[in-house]
């Protein structure tokens, strides 16, 4: 024999049943993959896509020159882009077929901004055409630490040591806000970080002066944390002190170009006049 739910049962049920779907459906939404209309490569022949600096310029190429005249690097006056994120800055022809917008600051790192530009604002075109829409992601940052190892400031004195190493960024960093994320620590101890001119806005150079070793092995760290800038990278590197008087290998590293060599790296000197052969 069949039993009859209540009506307050089966509703409740079926409430159940249209979140479910609704859940599903949004998700299937957001999934979905961003796809420009293929229409537009008669008007417009490039367009910022992909993952970009922070401190990149959005640009729209367009297949012909603009018909109305234009003054060329001026700020324009007329509003030709809408982003998602907001992004607050002004626009410029570079010639009579470029569009660039130039931010204001900096992109947010690792956002995916979503943009449009308005191309009936610039010359006639059909009404499926009036907005071009596109997106772009700017490059997460993140830091890759490499460390030369320690040096004795004098071969008769073993205690006091300097270290030299370098830090390679994924996107541009000003050394200031470096300066701000990057330290150093042996025990309780801290350690202010000398950086050298940079090599470029993504390669630092770096010396940390004055590190003990002691007569028991230490570990000297060098961390970072990018969330006081806003950045979400974080990590540490540590470098092994070793204990006055224990000489071992440090680190072993192959190199095949330019030339191909092996570097061994003691934590000693070795013996003034020391045969090395029979030793490798």
């Amino acid at each position: 024999m069949r039993k009859s739910l209540p009506i307050g049962s089966l509703l409740k049920g079926m409430a159940i049943i249209l979140v479910f779907f609704s859940l599903v459906q949004c998700k299937k939404k957001s999934d979905k993959p961003f796809v420009i209309d293929p229409a537009f490569t008669e008007k417009i022949t490039a367009f910022t896509s992909g993952t970009i600096s922070s401190e990149s310029v959005i640009q729209v190429i367009l297949a012909e020159d603009c018909p109305a005249p234009v003054e060329l690097n001026a700020a324009y006056e007329t509003e030709l882009f809408d982003f998602k994120p907001a992004i607050k800055g002004n626009v410029f022809w570079i010639d009579k077929r470029t569009i660039e917008f130039r931010p204001d600051e900096n992109l947010k790192s690792g956002e995916t901004y979503k943009a449009r530009f308005f191309l009936s604002r610039v010359m006639n075109v059909p009404s499926a055409l009036k907005t071009f829409e596109f997106q772009f992601s700017v490059i997460p940052q993140s830091f890759t630490v490499s460390i030369d190892g320690f040096e004795s400031y004098s071969n008769d004195n073993l205690e006091w040591n300097k270290i030299k190493g370098s830090l390679i960024a994924a996107d541009v960093i000003d050394l200031d806000n470096l300066m701000k994320i990057i330290s150093a620590r042996q025990s309780d101890k801290t350690f202010s970080i000398k950086w050298a001119s940079p090599l470029d806005s993504r390669t630092f150079a770096f010396t940390i002066d004055s590190v003990r070793r002691s007569e028991k092995a230490e570990v000297l760290e060098i961390s970072w944390d990018g969330s006081a800038i806003g950045f979400s990278s974080k990590g540490k590197q540590e470098l092994e002190m070793p204990a006055l008087g224990d000489f071992k290998v440090m680190d072993v590293k192959v190199t095949h170009q330019p030339d191909q060599f092996m570097q061994i790296r003691l934590s000693d000197p070795e013996k003034k006049g020391q045969n090395l052969e029979g030793l490798i």
